[in-house]
């Protein structure tokens, strides 16, 4: 038997149970590309940055991961497209405030 993930850091869980509420997959998407809509432009770590493009993924998108001075993360992320940028959007905001270990924590499918 596998060890259990521990629980999503409360925003993130808040963000990804508002995305799946939709029956429609439509709205599904549609609340995706909204959340995108409200990611800050890139900011010029990022841009500065290398290594932040994450491979395999068929949109351009890049994401950087700073520690703070409180020992918390900074997260920063870009996508070329909508449902990416929610995606990214879904990361940076659901993920501000926490520790590394809570991200490297993180199982992929508890976000759903």
């Amino acid at each position: 038997c596998a060890p259990r993930a521990p629980p999503l850091p409360r925003r993130l869980a808040r963000l990804a149970a508002a995305l799946r509420a939709p029956r429609e997959p439509r709205e599904r998407l549609l609340r995706l590309a909204r959340l995108g809509e409200r990611l800050p432009p890139p900011s010029t770590a990022l841009v500065a940055a290398d290594g932040t493009r994450v491979s395999s993924c068929t949109s351009m998108v890049d994401v950087l991961a700073r520690p703070s001075g409180s020992g918390s993360l900074r997260l920063d992320g870009a996508a070329d497209s909508r449902l990416a940028r929610g995606l990214v959007a879904l990361l940076v905001q659901g993920l501000r405030g926490e520790r590394a270990e809570t991200l490297l924590a993180l199982d992929p499918a508890q976000v759903g």
